[in-house]
């Protein structure tokens, strides 16, 4: 009981303390609010004093009290003026304390930082010289490794010499063998050349006494005042009717399925001046089931114009409608396609078309005809 009651009474005296403290504080205020006033009172006067010297300017009277009252507020304005120094001067201290306390801190951060780095770095070099005595190991492995791999190797290459020796050895025999074959097949076609010569020569004895009979059918037609219905085709030497061949496949190699169609002299013609045949390659993913035969329009859509597969086709096929040629074709193995034939179905129905307007039932072919036609 005597603690509870000795609590209470200190309790008493603090809130007792607390009243006076803040009794005080009132008292502090009530003396500032005071002070406020008086100074507001002040600068009220000052102002009425300002406004009665603006209004008595000319008077000296109040020019002297207005010269007072600007002396009185250049020491006031002074005094203001020091005391702002004198602050400015404290605050100045305090940043220099607080800067040095910085700085002395910013020292302790720098020497726990190289403590640190010292043992970061002992730390690497120990790293250093471990990865070192690790690739000095790896380096002798490495050195040992590459001596047996030069002994293989050595060992390999032996091998190769003694099997190229083997291989140029076989490879000289088959020379052999093929100079053989080519003295052979030289001696055949001189003999086949000279064949042919003696062909040439019957066939162009033949062709004169065909010349000589025709020439007699038309003098004779001419005698007994026939009309002349005999327009043989000059018959030409076969060295100039194969240059004749040679420069039309040349300019259109397209040209030699239809040469081929003409007699059997044409055939053998085109066979022996374009014995390689034409091959295109056409892949899965361009056209998976080729038709045949397929049209050049459906190649040029599935390639696209400037593929290897439509210039390929363009330069086979030089005529200026290219694009509407039906290519037939053989097809072997890895997608590669042989061109056997080249059609073109649109050309055929427009000459059966004009020899249909242009044919005369009652006469002979007429010349617009022939021309469609031919």
């Amino acid at each position: 009981t005597r603690s509870n009651r000795q609590q209470d009474a200190d309790t008493r005296s603090k809130r007792q303390q607390d009243a006076d403290t803040r009794s005080k504080r009132q008292q502090d205020a009530d003396t500032r609010s005071n002070r406020q006033q008086d100074a507001d009172t002040r600068s009220k006067r000052q102002q009425d004093a300002d406004t009665r010297s603006k209004r008595q300017q000319n008077a000296d009277t109040r020019s002297k009290r207005q010269k007072d009252a600007g002396t009185r507020s250049k020491r006031q304005q002074d005094a203001d003026t020091r005391s702002k120094r004198q602050q400015d001067a404290d605050t100045r201290s305090k940043r220099q304390q607080d800067a040095d306390t910085r700085s002395n801190r910013q020292q302790d951060a720098d020497t726990r930082s190289n403590r640190q780095q010292d043992a970061d770095t002992r730390s690497n070099r120990q790293q250093y010289a471990d990865t070192r005595s690790k690739r000095q190991q790896d380096a002798d492995t490495r050195s040992k490794r590459q001596q047996d791999a030069d002994t293989r190797s050595n060992r390999q290459q032996d091998a190769d010499t003694r099997s190229k020796r083997q291989q140029d050895a076989d490879t000289r025999s088959k020379r052999q063998q093929d100079a053989d074959t080519r003295s052979n097949r030289q001696q055949d076609t001189d003999t086949r050349s000279n064949r042919q010569q003696d062909a040439d020569t019957r066939s162009n004895r033949q062709q004169d006494a065909d010349a000589e009979s025709n020439r007699q059918q038309v003098a004779d037609a001419d005698s007994d005042n026939q009309p002349n219905i005999l327009f043989n085709r000059p018959h030409l030497p076969n060295e100039l009717m194969k240059l004749i061949i040679e420069y039309t496949l040349a300019s259109n190699p397209s040209s030699r399925f239809n040469l081929q169609r003409v007699n059997s002299f044409f055939k053998e013609a085109v066979h022996e001046l374009a014995c390689r045949p034409k091959f295109l390659h056409i892949n899965d993913f361009v056209i998976a089931h080729v038709p045949n035969p397929v049209s050049a329009k459906r190649l040029l859509r599935a390639s696209g114009p400037y593929s290897g597969l439509s210039l390929e086709v363009k330069r086979f096929i030089t005529v200026p409608n290219w694009h509407n040629a039906w290519i037939h074709f053989k097809e072997h193995e890895h997608r590669n396609f042989e061109i056997t034939d080249v059609t073109y179905r649109r050309l055929w129905k427009v000459r059966y078309i004009c020899y249909l307007l242009f044919l005369d039932p009652l006469h002979d072919l007429s010349p617009f005809a022939l021309f469609f036609f031919f």
